[in-house]
């Protein structure tokens, strides 16, 4: 009931070595990060297999909001290994970055190894953060980040609103 007006969706080119904030043309727009989860626990079965974890093995868990201009565009739940990250948390809050997470730990470049991406329906949780209406179309992804030697560092599940997005997938600068 009403009028509604959509937005141009915006571009975000996906290359192996870009941080979400490069990967995202704003339009000038301001890119924000929300901690909304940091802490420690059980793996997921697919982070054990990814990590090599046994499982009930902890993980990191980050659950961060992305907003442009104040606006939520996309809501990530990432898991780290423990092993690998001890000092993530005083890390982090140091920075609010995980690219300063990496850096701390000697991880001066990482890349993109996978990325995948599928359609779907927002859950009741995903709907509520990025204010939509639970069932909106989104579009799930999950990327796979690895070190310099091939090593797993960051399993991230990502959540987009169908149309605020336009995923440019790339491998030249």
């Amino acid at each position: 009931v009403g009028i509604f007006v959509r937005q141009k969706p915006r571009y975000f080119k996906i290359r192996n070595d870009m941080t979400f904030a490069d990967s995202l043309v704003a339009d000038g727009g301001e890119i924000s990060t929300r901690t909304l989860l940091l802490e420690r626990g059980p793996a997921s079965a697919e982070a054990v297999r990814l990590f090599g974890l046994s499982p009930g093995d902890p993980v990191l868990k980050l659950h961060r909001l992305r907003m442009l201009d104040g606006a939520p565009i996309y809501v990530s739940r990432k898991e780290f290994p423990l092993a690998r990250f001890p000092r993530f948390e005083a890390d982090y809050a140091e920075s609010a970055s995980v690219v300063a997470v990496y850096r701390a730990t000697g991880i001066a470049h990482y890349r993109r190894a996978e990325t995948r991406v599928r359609g779907g329906l927002a859950s009741r949780e995903e709907a509520e953060i990025l204010g939509l209406t639970p069932k909106t179309p989104v579009q799930h992804v999950t990327s796979i980040n690895r070190d310099p030697d091939g090593a797993a560092i960051e399993l991230n599940r990502g959540c987009w609103p169908m149309s605020s997005v336009e995923l440019v997938f790339t491998s030249d600068g």
